[in-house]
C-alpha cells in the first residue's frame, strides 16, 4: 500500500478515512474492526493536527503507512510537530461525575482502547504512532468465491483451495477465455507474461470478474491495469497480500452484481411510471369522464384485458352482502354477458359472508373483495388443496371445453376502504407467443393502478346520482345543526353558594360531547358524556341522549332509574345503529354538599379539595347504549365549602400536539392542582393549558368539560 501524506490541515481528513478503508480491505479486516481502526487513526491525525501543528503555530506534514502482516494490520502515522506521546495523556476520569472530570483526554483514551496495540516513539526529529488491530481466524481468509487461475501457478491454486475457495484451472488464455464465457468466476488470476485481460473479454459485461495480474513489480504490472476491475499482487504473493487483493476482488464483483439487479429493477420502474404516464393516467382521465354506468363498466373490463393481454375478464360489484357479475367477457369463446349489449348474466351472486356471519374465504373474488388485497395464482389447477374453491372456473371449463389457469383478482374500493367489488382476469397470453403465462408481479402492479383509477370512476358515478339529493340534504343539515347546537344550555343555573361553568368544543362543525345542568326536584343535576364517533351523526344521538336523561330524571325522580331507563331505549330501540355513549351524571344538594353519581363507561371525575385532586370517581357500570339491563351502581361522596366537582371527556387527555403526544391525565391533573377562586377558573386554568398543548394541532376529538364548585366558608 503506497503510503499517504498530507498537509496538517482537517480539509484533507477525509484522505485518511480512504486509507485506512483502503488498509482494512488488504487486511481483510471485518466491518467491525475497520471501524475501531478508522476511530483510532482519526483521533490521532485530529490530535497531530490540531494540538501538535496548530496550537504550535508550525506547519507540516503528516505521513501514514500501512503493514499487513498474518498476524495484524499496522498504521504508522509520522510528524515532525513537537514531541507528544497520546499514552503520557492523564486519564479522563471516568470514575468522576461527568462535571467533576477535567478537560480533554477522552478522544486519545478512546483511540487507545479501540486498537490491540497503540505505540509511541520518537526518531529523530518524527513522532511515530504505530496503531495495530489483530486480524482474527474470520479476517485471515477470503471471502470464498469462484476463482479461475490461468497459466501454472501451483502454489496460489493450493493457498486458494485451502483458504476454501472454488477453484478451476486453465493452462492456456484461450482456454480461460472460452471457460468464463460458460461459467461464471468471481476472480480470475493470471500472470503477467501473457498478454493483457480485460474484465469484458471475461464472461457477462453486467457481471463480469474481478481479475488479479501477478508480476514481480508494479511496472511489471503497468500495462495490464486497464480498467478499475483489474488488480495485482506480488509474484510469488505473500499470502496475506493475495488475501486482501483477493476478497476484494469478490466483493467488489458481489457489489457489481447488485448494482446489476438495481439498474434492473431501476428499469422496471421506469417502464412501470411509462406506462402510468401514457396508459394508466389517461385511462383513469377517460373512465372519469364515462356518465353511461353500462359502458364504464365494460371500458373497465376491456381496458384491464388489454393491458395484460388477458384472455378474460370479470367485473363483480357489490350489491348488499353479495357480488354480483356485473360483466362476463371471454375473447376465445366469444362470451360477452351483461355490459352494454351483452346477455343477462346467468350467475348467480356470491355470498360475501356465510349464513353464520363469517367471510366467506372460500372464493378467490370475495376473499379479495372482504381483505383488501389482490390474489395472484399461477395456476388454478395446480392450487387444488390451497385454501380456495375453484369449482366454479371447473364448471365452467368442462362446460365451454375451455382451460383456464393464471387469475389475478384486484379489489375494487374507494379511498375509504368501501367496498365496491372486484376485477378479475383469466389466461394472461404472451404477447409474441401467445401462449399463457402468470401475471407476473409487473402486470399485477399495473393492474392494481388501473384498479384504483376504474374505483375512483365508479365512486364518482355512484356519487353523482346522490348530488342533487346531498344538496337538499345539506340545506336540511344547516338548520338541524342550528338545532342540535340549541341543545347546550344556554346558561348554567347557579343555586346560591355554588358556581359552574363549562367549555364545550366540536372536531367537527358539530360534535358527539354533551355537558348539561338542569334542577331535578331540590337537587341539581349535572352531566357530562361523550358519544362514540364525532361529526353529524354523534351529535344527532347526543341530542337523543339529552332528551332521554332530562326526560327520565323528571318522571322518575333517581338518578339509577334515570341511567337505566335512558340505557334500556337506547338499546332497545336503536341498538342496530352500533351507537353508545360514556357519560359522568350525578346530582347535588346544593344545601349539603351530598354528591350521588354514576360513572358509565366514562374517564374518573375529579374532586379538588385545597388546590389538589383528592378524589376519583371511576366507573359504576358500563357505557349506555350497549347492554339491555345493564345494571348502574350509585357513588357517594360530598362536596365540602370550597371543594369541586370537575368532569370531562376523553377529547382532553387525548388530545395532541404538533408531534402526536397526546395531553394525558397527569397533564390535566396538574393543570387544575392550584387553588382557584371558583368554577370558571378552574375550567379556564384546565382549558388553557390544553390549548398550550395543542397549539396549532388539528383538533383530535371532542371536548367538554365542566366544573361545578362550592363558595369556602367566610368564617
Amino acid at each position: 500500500m503506497e503510503p499517504l501524506v498530507i498537509p496538517s490541515a482537517t480539509a484533507w481528513m477525509p484522505l485518511v478515512v480512504d486509507f485506512v478503508r483502503a488498509v482494512a480491505a488488504e487486511g481483510g479486516l471485518s466491518a467491525e474492526a475497520t471501524y475501531r481502526l478508522r476511530l483510532a487513526v482519526d483521533e490521532i491525525v485530529s490530535n497531530i493536527i490540531g494540538h501538535g501543528y496548530v496550537e504550535s503555530g508550525h506547519d507540516g506534514l503528516v505521513r501514514l503507512s500501512a503493514r499487513v502482516s498474518e498476524d495484524a494490520v499496522e498504521v504508522i502515522i509520522e510528524d515532525d510537530a513537537p514531541v507528544f506521546d497520546p499514552q503520557a495523556t492523564p486519564a479522563p476520569g471516568l470514575d468522576l461525575p461527568p462535571h467533576e472530570r477535567p478537560t480533554g483526554g477522552l478522544g486519545l483514551f478512546l483511540a487507545q482502547h479501540c486498537v490491540d496495540d497503540l505505540r509511541y516513539e520518537r526518531r529523530g526529529e518524527l513522532n511515530r504512532n504505530i496503531l495495530a488491530v489483530r486480524r482474527g481466524e474470520g479476517e485471515r481468509g477470503a471471502p470464498p468465491g469462484r476463482v479461475l487461475v490461468i497459466g501454472e501457478h501451483p502454489e496460489v491454486v493450493a493457498w486458494l483451495q485451502a483458504e476454501g475457495h472454488d477453484v478451476a484451472v486453465e493452462r492456456a488464455v484461450a482456454a480461460g477465455i472460452d471457460r468464463c464465457a460458460d461459467q461464471p468466476f468471481d476472480v480470475v488470476i493470471y500472470g503477467a507474461e501473457v498478454s493483457p485481460l480485460t474484465t469484458a473479454t471475461l464472461g457477462d459485461r453486467s457481471e463480469p470478474p474481478g481479475v488479479l495480474v501477478l508480476a514481480a513489480s508494479v511496472e511489471a504490472a503497468e500495462a495490464h491495469l486497464i480498467d478499475e476491475g483489474v488488480d495485482w499482487a506480488h509474484s510469488p504473493p505473500h499470502p496475506a497480500e493475495l488475501r486482501g487483493r483477493v476478497s476484494r476482488l469478490v466483493e467488489r464483483r458481489a457489489l457489481r452484481a447488485r448494482l446489476h439487479r438495481a439498474r434492473l429493477q431501476l428499469g422496471a420502474l421506469h417502464r412501470l411510471a411509462d406506462d402510468f404516464t401514457h396508459t394508466v393516467l389517461p385511462l383513469g382521465l377517460a373512465l372519469s369522464r364515462e356518465e353511461d354506468a353500462d359502458r364504464l363498466i365494460e371500458r373497465i373490463v376491456v381496458e384491464a384485458q388489454t393491458l395484460c393481454n388477458a384472455d378474460g375478464g370479470t367485473l363483480y360489484l357489490r350489491q348488499g352482502a353479495t357480488l354480483r357479475f356485473a360483466l362476463v367477457r371471454n375473447d376465445s369463446l366469444g362470451i360477452r354477458l351483461g355490459g352494454l349489449d351483452g346477455a343477462p348474466v346467468p350467475f348467480e351472486p356470491l355470498p360475501l359472508y356465510d349464513a353464520d356471519g363469517r367471510p366467506n374465504t372460500r372464493n378467490v373474488a370475495t376473499t379479495a373483495a372482504l381483505e383488501g388485497h389482490t390474489i395472484n395464482v399461477p395456476d388454478i389447477y395446480a392450487a387444488t388443496h390451497g385454501p380456495y374453491d375453484f369449482s366454479g372456473p371447473r364448471a365452467f371449463d368442462a362446460t365451454f371445453g375451455y382451460h383456464s389457469t393464471s387469475c389475478l383478482t384486484v379489489p375494487l374500493a374507494e379511498p375509504s376502504g368501501r367496498l365496491l367489488g372486484a376485477l378479475q382476469l383469466v389466461n394472461a397470453r404472451d404477447r409474441e407467443s401467445g401462449e399463457q403465462v402468470p401475471f407476473g408481479a409487473y402486470l399485477q402492479k399495473v393492474v392494481e393502478s388501473m384498479a384504483s383509477q376504474a374505483a375512483v370512476a365508479l365512486s364518482r358515478q355512484r356519487l353523482t346520482g346522490f348530488r342533487d339529493g346531498m344538496l337538499e340534504l345539506a340545506h336540511d343539515l344547516a338548520i338541524g345543526r342550528r338545532i342540535l347546537e340549541s341543545f347546550q344550555p344556554a346558561q348554567l343555573p347557579a343555586p346560591p353558594g355554588w358556581t359552574l361553568a363549562a367549555r364545550m368544543r366540536p372536531a367537527r362543525n358539530v360534535g358527539g360531547d354533551l355537558y348539561d345542568a338542569f334542577p331535578c326536584g331540590d337537587h341539581l343535576m349535572v352531566v357530562v358524556a361523550d358519544v362514540c364517533d364525532k361529526g353529524v351523526g354523534a351529535a344527532v344521538f347526543m341530542g337523543l341522549l339529552r332528551t332521554l336523561l332530562r326526560a327520565y330524571a323528571e318522571t322518575t325522580g333517581a338518578l339509577a332509574a334515570t341511567i337505566e331507563h335512558t340505557n334500556r331505549y337506547l338499546v332497545r330501540e336503536h341498538g342496530a345503529l352500533n351507537m353508545f355513549a360514556t357519560l359522568f351524571a350525578a346530582t347535588l344538594d346544593p344545601e349539603t354538599g351530598a354528591l350521588h353519581f354514576v360513572n358509565a363507561g366514562h374517564g374518573p371525575a375529579l374532586r379538588v379539595r385545597r388546590g389538589r385532586v383528592d378524589a376519583h370517581f371511576a366507573a359504576t357500570g358500563p357505557a349506555v347504549g350497549v347492554i339491555d339491563g345493564a345494571a348502574f351502581r350509585v357513588g357517594h361522596a360530598r362536596l365540602a365549602p370550597g371543594d369541586a366537582l370537575l368532569a370531562f371527556t376523553d377529547g382532553v387527555t387525548d388530545a395532541r400536539d404538533a408531534d402526536g403526544r397526546a395531553f394525558g391525565d397527569a397533564a390535566a391533573e396538574s393543570a387544575v392542582s392550584h387553588p382557584q377562586a371558583d368554577a370558571e377558573a378552574l375550567v379556564g386554568a384546565l382549558d388553557d393549558a390544553l390549548r398550550a398543548h395543542v397549539r396549532e394541532a388539528e383538533p383530535f376529538d371532542d371536548v367538554a368539560m365542566l366544573a361545578v364548585m362550592r363558595a369556602p366558608d367566610r368564617g
